[in-house]
């Protein structure tokens, strides 16, 4: 579904599909919604039937001309006495309370108006006078039409705008994104500005669709490298649900399993073994009930890195002065070695 434009033919009235599923919700909704309150808000900003002015209340009104929204009936949202306008009324009013001269701009200059400018007796600003129609506006893929940016590039060589649809073809792809024009009443014409059909009116050149354009007979839109991206109007989960239960994915799969049946061999092999050798070393860490087994072991205590008994009984305290080892006459050395030379004994004995 989608919004027909404004200068359509039938753009104000609904297709059959919308009046039934919108005729749906009101039925339920009908009695909560669309009430018209038929009178206007004091205090909500704007200036309503029945309202001078309205600056909001209290402690937003910073407008010396108006009455706030809460002041007694009769006086809210009323000019104070010998006020001309509020600012509230439009950008033609100035602070004190006057009108703006008529030299006074009160908006800006746009692609298809004229700069709009105060008449010193309204608040309100004039209508800004229109450009030519038909003048490029919206980054020249559209043009001007009574002071609006609403018609497009190919009105104005008198054709009529479309949508380069394509059928798979990757060379067209990137027209997708351009502006496509076609003779009235002739879909079989639809080509690209850049194409030879329209080279008399474009001369070739390439007039790209803003990004967020709608492309592809609104089946996606364009994106800011000048690409048409599909929508998925099923969502991720579709696309998901598509992808497990694709019957053609589970032929693939088989065909492969046929045609390399020994890399699945290999694969089964690999994997029982994998599973024994974890089995192996996780069983010494499972408890069991079983007397006769040994005790589980600890698996930090597993991990932790055991220290050599040699080095640890070589570590002494720094502080700690190496002891002397005495011998008596007739003792050997540890491990069955002699006293190194030099070693002295008591007088009179011998080793």
């Amino acid at each position: 579904a989608r919004a027909t434009s404004g200068d359509k033919y039938n753009n104000n009235k609904f297709s059959i599909c919308s009046i039934r599923n919108i005729s749906g919700v009101l039925t339920k909704k009908r009695n909560d919604c669309f009430v018209e309150s038929g009178q206007p808000i004091c205090g909500n900003g704007l200036v309503e039937d029945g309202e001078q002015c309205d600056c909001g209340y209290s402690d937003q009104c910073t407008d010396s001309c108006c009455y706030d929204a809460n002041q007694e009936e009769g006086k809210k949202c009323t000019l104070k006495p010998n006020k001309l306008c509020s600012p509230s009324q439009g950008p033609c009013c100035q602070k004190d309370c006057t009108f703006k001269g008529n030299t006074e701009s009160c908006r800006q200059e746009s692609e298809c108006a004229l700069e709009g400018k105060c008449n010193g007796q309204t608040a309100q600003c004039p209508t800004s006078t229109p450009k030519t129609n038909y003048s490029t506006c919206h980054s020249a893929t559209q043009v001007c039409i009574n002071g609006a940016c609403t018609g497009s590039i190919c009105e104005k060589y008198h054709l009529e705008v479309c949508n380069c649809a394509i059928e798979d073809k990757e060379a067209e792809a990137a027209e997708l994104c351009h502006v496509c024009c076609m003779e009235k009443n002739n879909p079989s014409t639809c080509s690209s500005t850049s194409s030879d059909k329209w080279v008399r009116y474009f001369n070739k050149t390439v007039i790209t669709l803003q990004p967020g354009s709608p492309c592809n007979d609104f089946k996606g839109y364009c994106d800011v490298f000048m690409r048409c991206r599909l929508v998925d109007a099923d969502g991720p989960l579709a696309r998901l649900k598509k992808a497990i239960f694709n019957p053609e994915l589970y032929d693939n799969i088989a065909e492969w399993i046929v045609a390399h049946w020994w890399a699945v061999l290999l694969m089964g092999i690999a994997l029982i073994m994998l599973m024994a050798a974890f089995i192996k070393v996780c069983s010494v860490h499972t408890p069991s009930s079983n007397p006769n087994l040994p005790q589980a072991r600890e698996l930090p205590a597993t991990l932790r890195r055991r220290k050599n008994p040699q080095t640890r009984s070589r570590q002494r305290p720094r502080d700690e002065p190496p002891q002397r080892e005495q011998y008596q006459m007739g003792q050997q050395h540890p491990m069955g070695q002699q006293h190194p030379r030099g070693q002295q004994y008591p007088r009179g004995q011998q080793y």
